[in-house]
C-alpha cells in the first residue's frame, strides 16, 4: 500500500507533463492495487496446514429440524442407518454431526458386552473412507459417537456402532473418563423419559491436526445435545487429555442457544 501511495504522489507531481498520461497510469495503479488486495484476501481464506472450516456456521435452533441439518447443504453425504443419521464430510473424513434416538425400553431389554473390531464403511466412497489403521499410533482413541452401551441390545445394533463413520479421534482420558460420563447421562435420561434424542457435533473450527494415511481430521472438541419436547441439555468437551476421574459433568454444560454447526 505504501508503494501505491508513493507512486500516486509521483504521478500527481508530474501530471502536467506531456509525457505522462495521468488517467491511464492511475487506472493501471488502481487495478494492480485491487489485484493485490484480492490476492491477500484469497490467501487468508484458504485453508492452511490441513486446517478445516465448516461449510455453514449457523446456530442450532429448537425445535431441531433434522431435514435442514442433515442435507446436502451441510453434508457431502448423508448416511441414514437404523441407529443413527450421519452428516459425513469428505474433506475431514469424519461425521460432522450425528443424530440418534436412545430408547429406554431397549436399554433394559439386553446388554451384550462383545466388542467387534472397527471397520471401514462401504457406504463411503473408497477415496474418502477411513480405515481402522488411520488411528493406529495416533495418540487418539477411536471414540464412539453413538456408544456401544447405548446400542447393546443386539449383535446387529452393536456392529453398526463399530463403523468408522461412527468414530471421532478423541484423546484417551476424554474418551474413557469425561465423555463416558455424559454417555451414561444420555442413557439415564432415556430411561427417565422413555426415549431421548441426541445430537453430537464435532467442533472443527480452526482444527488442523490430521492422522493416518488418509489424513483424518482430529476435531478440537465435541458438543452433545440431549433433548426431547420438554427437556434439553447441552455439553461441550475440549479434545485434550487433561481429564481425571474428578472431572464434573456439570462443568461442561453450555447454553443450548450458543451451539453452532
Amino acid at each position: 500500500m505504501k508503494k501505491v501511495l508513493s507512486t500516486l504522489l509521483l504521478v500527481s507531481v508530474f501530471s502536467n507533463s506531456e509525457y505522462v498520461n495521468f488517467s491511464e497510469l492511475s487506472q493501471d495503479i488502481f487495478n494492480k492495487s485491487i489485484n493485490h488486495l484480492k490476492s491477500k484476501v484469497s490467501s487468508i481464506n484458504q485453508d492452511s496446514g490441513g486446517m478445516a472450516t465448516r461449510k455453514v456456521g449457523k446456530r442450532i435452533k429448537f425445535p431441531i429440524n433434522q431435514r435442514v441439518l442433515f442435507s446436502n447443504r451441510n453434508c457431502d453425504k448423508v448416511i441414514t442407518d437404523a441407529l443413527y443419521t450421519s452428516c459425513y464430510d469428505y474433506n475431514s473424513k469424519i461425521s460432522l454431526m450425528m443424530h440418534y434416538t436412545v430408547d429406554g425400553n431397549l436399554l433394559r431389554s439386553n446388554y451384550i458386552k462383545e466388542r467387534p473390531r472397527f471397520y471401514g464403511d462401504n457406504q463411503i466412497n473408497r477415496k474418502y473412507r477411513v480405515e481402522y489403521s488411520d488411528y493406529t499410533h495416533s495418540k487418539h482413541d477411536r471414540g464412539h459417537i453413538r456408544s456401544h452401551a447405548s446400542s447393546s441390545w443386539s449383535k446387529k445394533s452393536i456392529l453398526e456402532t463399530y463403523s468408522m463413520v461412527n468414530v471421532w479421534g478423541q484423546r484417551p482420558n476424554l474418551n474413557r473418563i469425561a465423555w463416558l460420563k455424559v454417555e451414561k447421562y444420555e442413557r439415564l435420561m432415556a430411561r427417565k423419559f422413555g426415549r431421548i434424542e441426541v445430537l453430537n457435533i464435532a467442533d472443527i473450527s480452526k482444527a488442523n491436526k490430521r492422522t493416518g494415511k488418509r489424513q483424518v481430521l482430529i476435531p478440537n472438541g465435541f458438543y452433545k445435545v440431549i433433548y426431547n419436547n420438554s427437556f434439553k441439555r447441552c455439553f461441550y468437551y475440549s479434545n485434550h487429555n487433561n481429564y481425571s476421574i474428578t472431572d464434573k459433568m456439570k462443568s461442561h454444560i453450555v447454553s443450548c442457544d450458543r451451539i453452532y454447526y
